[in-house]
């Protein structure tokens, strides 16, 4: 231990340790997360469309399988990213809808999808 950081300071060895446990904990986590939230059944289903024609309609239900995750992080930032390789734009997406926000993104190109028990929206801007 550092005499100038006073002796309760941590040492690297015990806060490398620390992060090592913290990082298994969450990664014990995430898995028995994903093992009790399987993936839906079905197919995904366009249920609102703004902007978006058939073949754009079935490329997005394309995309929101293509990335399932049981995490809602991943799984939206995944789908956010193949949505901007496609068109052309910034995208957006949610899982779920504040009720707050449909006003903020209704002039937009949106869709709302949904899958089994989870639904998002997904906007360009």
């Amino acid at each position: 231990t550092d005499p100038s950081l006073g002796a309760q300071s941590p040492s690297l060895l015990q806060t490398q340790a620390r992060a090592h446990v913290a990082s298994e904990v969450g990664a014990q986590t995430r898995a028995h997360v994903a093992s009790e939230v399987g993936r839906p059944e079905g197919e995904p289903a366009v249920l609102l469309s703004n902007g978006y024609d058939a073949e754009a309609q079935q490329q997005l239900k394309g995309i929101m399988s293509e990335c399932w995750t049981a995490d809602f992080n991943d799984w939206t930032s995944c789908m956010a990213k193949k949505c901007q390789l496609t068109w052309t734009g910034t995208y957006h997406v949610i899982a779920g809808l504040p009720s707050g926000w449909g006003a903020s993104i209704r002039d937009q190109d949106n869709a709302y999808l949904k899958w089994g028990p989870y639904d998002s929206w997904i906007w360009s801007s």
